[in-house]
């Protein structure tokens, strides 16, 4: 089976169906991590540093964003996953 006709026999399938189908073929999902099953976010989160400001001699505060990496991610319609899509949706 190519990818096209992988991706068509997936769509719209619910995620039990997917389930099923991978443990009759040996796969039990549930026994996998959960960054093989829901994936891996890549965000930039805001940070504020204290430093030197060379031009006003003068120490500053200042925001910077560093790359970070979520490996457990909570199921999106959860009670914790609804906040979770909200905080990263919202980010400036």
């Amino acid at each position: 089976m190519g990818r096209n006709e992988a991706a068509k026999y997936l769509k719209r399938k619910k995620e039990s169906e997917i389930h099923e189908m991978l443990f009759e073929r040996g796969i039990n999902l549930a026994t996998l991590p959960s960054w093989q099953r829901r994936g891996v976010i890549i965000s930039k989160e805001a940070r504020e540093i204290q430093g030197f400001n060379p031009v006003s001699g003068k120490e500053e505060k200042s925001l910077r964003r560093k790359i970070t990496q979520n490996w457990e991610i909570p199921k999106f319609k959860s009670e914790k996953g609804i906040p979770f899509l909200e905080k990263l949706i919202n980010r400036n």
